[in-house]
């Protein structure tokens, strides 16, 4: 069961890009992969929480963080899993996966916290 079909008139649509897996070029320099977009559906960003924002360091601008709920047929990655940061376009506007609170088996979405890119 999806629990965010229950909110559908406050869900957005957006765009999940990942890279895709690089490779060496016949010279030997790295190739990037390309980024694949795949949409999906969000909960309208909110301000991140408060026990989110203390903990983050001295001089970060806490207007960049926003929390939501991402259901996605792929796993959601931070970047500390290896390769580089998911990022999520809302409305427009690029945000890069800071955070994942997996709570797929409570509804089948993630919590994620997103920081804005630029």
């Amino acid at each position: 069961m999806n629990l965010l079909s229950f909110f559908r008139e406050y869900l957005t649509d957006a765009t999940l890009y990942r890279a895709a897996v690089g490779a060496y070029d016949a010279q030997g320099k790295w190739v990037p992969g390309t980024s694949t977009g795949e949409p999906l559906k969000v909960l309208v960003p909110q301000p991140a929480p408060g026990e989110f924002l203390k903990l983050l360091a001295d001089g970060e601008d806490h207007s960049k963080f926003v929390q939501t709920a991402i259901f996605a047929a792929v796993a959601i990655q931070t970047g500390r899993e290896g390769s580089g940061p998911d990022e999520v376009e809302i409305d427009g506007e690029r945000f890069e996966v800071h955070e994942i609170g997996r709570w797929g088996k409570y509804g089948g979405f993630d919590k994620v916290i997103l920081k804005k890119k630029g």
